[in-house]
């Protein structure tokens, strides 16, 4: 009986670790159903997102910054102009050639930012259709020649060229110089159709070409 009894005791013992195994088994499988792909994803996705509009605004931030430190600083001969220019000429090469003259101090230095010393080499050594003359009480300090017609090969010609110590310099006229020149040509030839809205127009006039040059 007691061997019988021993034998039951194994069993027992036997059937209470299978128990123990399945309840750890079914224990298990919760746990890992617990942290499937699913829900690991959906539980970091919050987290990620938090720390990717961090790094957003770390990389603008960084972005300004780099920007605001390596903004390029006038060279020496746009510190001259800024200093002593206060009329600048642009005189247009057109059938009937005339020359716009102005006295503004902020138009002024739009013009004197193409002077830059940059050499563009893909840019095209255009013929003339403009001229800046930039000038200290009627006396010439600096002129650049300008391209704002025709073609060469298939690249428009839209370029500022100029001369410093036997050196040549070619590179493209910026956005809002280009549209400037057109906008005096055009209110030249159309007043009426093309008017300045809030100009003050004292700060400007027109000549024909063969009064000054």
């Amino acid at each position: 009986m007691i061997e019988s009894g021993i034998n039951y005791a194994g069993q027992d013992s036997v059937t209470s670790h299978s128990e123990y195994e399945r309840k750890g088994a079914i224990s298990s499988s919760k746990i890992i159903g617990s942290y499937s792909p699913e829900s690991v994803i959906k539980t970091m996705l919050p987290i990620l997102n938090i720390q990717l509009k961090y790094l957003f605004a770390l990389l603008a931030i960084t972005s300004l910054i780099q920007s605001c430190g390596t903004k390029p600083r006038p060279n020496d001969l746009q510190r001259l102009l800024l200093e002593q220019c206060n009329e600048l000429d642009i005189i247009f090469y057109t059938k009937n050639g005339f020359i716009f003259k102005d006295y503004d101090s902020s138009t002024i230095k739009n013009y004197i930012g193409l002077i830059t010393l940059d050499n563009d080499n893909s840019v095209p050594d255009c013929k003339a259709t403009e001229k800046l003359v930039f000038k200290h009480n009627d006396q010439e300090l600096f002129s650049a020649d300008i391209a704002t017609n025709g073609k060469i090969g298939n690249i428009s010609c839209n370029a500022v060229k100029y001369q410093l110590n036997s050196r040549w310099y070619r590179h493209q006229l910026t956005y809002q110089t280009g549209m400037g020149i057109d906008q005096i040509f055009w209110h030249r030839v159309n007043p009426q159709g093309n008017p300045w809205v809030g100009v003050d127009s004292s700060k400007f006039h027109y000549e024909d070409l063969g009064r000054a040059y």
